[in-house]
């Protein structure tokens, strides 16, 4: 017998997802060899799902969830009917199929002679960083890679960028 007491940390899904199928996640316990997950409505306090002997550290349901706030816990336990730990804490997030999650490249566009143009883009709302990644067309990955632009806009420093054609992307 393995006597199981730390119940698991979630570690996602995280503040609000636009996925009606949110992948949900915890970490791992020593001993446990299974899990269970709950998750319920806060507006209507409803369990909407209860996974039971999930054997990895996360799990995506079979059916969509309706866009609102849900509460989840999850709690570890060793073997099918074995002792379980205490549930986890509460862990809260919000599905949003309705919310805008990239955002838009604005500038630069077309052809400029700026070796270190100025890269706007639209705001996301909820967004805490974006990350910038420019490649040039004769190969170069990466020619700027910022992976936590706090605004919606980086300008990369003086001579960067040289003549020739790029693609760019932003996600927040």
């Amino acid at each position: 017998t393995v006597n199981i007491v730390t119940a698991p940390e979630i570690t996602g899904p995280r503040g609000t997802t636009t996925s009606a199928r949110p992948v949900f996640d915890w970490h791992g316990v020593n001993g446990a060899n299974r899990y269970d997950l709950w998750v319920t409505n806060v507006a209507t306090g409803q369990r909407v799902l209860l996974a039971e002997n999930i054997l990895s550290t996360s799990y995506q349901p079979t059916s969509d969830f309706a866009n609102g706030q849900y509460r989840m816990w999850v709690r570890a336990k060793n073997g099918n009917s074995g002792p379980a730990t205490n549930w986890s804490r509460a862990h809260d997030f919000v599905i949003d199929t309705s919310a805008t999650i990239a955002a838009e490249p604005l500038t630069p566009r077309g052809d400029i002679i700026d070796t270190s143009p100025t890269f706007e883009w639209s705001a996301v709302a909820g967004a805490s960083h974006y990350e910038l990644w420019v490649n040039s067309a004769s190969g170069q990955n990466k020619v700027i890679y910022q992976a936590n632009v706090a605004g919606t806009s980086y300008t990369p420093p003086d001579g960067t960028m040289q003549h020739n054609s790029y693609t760019w992307w932003v996600r927040a």
